[in-house]
């Protein structure tokens, strides 16, 4: 929002003269930022984070597994099997 009405202002109305060189830096360093944007989400950066969040899910789902099993020997001390019947 403010990058279109700084170039508005810059472009279309008239600056002061020794107002206009602040005013293209920012437009410039808004540009780059935006740049910077894009470039997360089409780069590596994007996909960095998405290997992350995917090992971190794998990681809870193998610390429920192990949670499980821990669950099932404190329930089960003697590690009868418990569909075994033939008692």
């Amino acid at each position: 929002m403010v990058f279109f009405a700084l170039t508005y202002v810059v472009f279309i109305k008239s600056l002061p003269p020794e107002n206009k060189d602040i005013a293209y830096m920012v437009i410039g360093a808004l540009v780059m930022k935006f740049g910077d944007v894009v470039g997360y989400f089409f780069n590596s950066s994007k996909s960095s984070a998405n290997k992350d969040e995917t090992i971190n899910q794998a990681l809870v789902k193998k610390d429920e597994t192990i949670s499980n099993i821990a669950t099932a020997k404190i329930e089960n001390p003697d590690n009868k099997n418990l569909t075994d019947t033939t008692n």
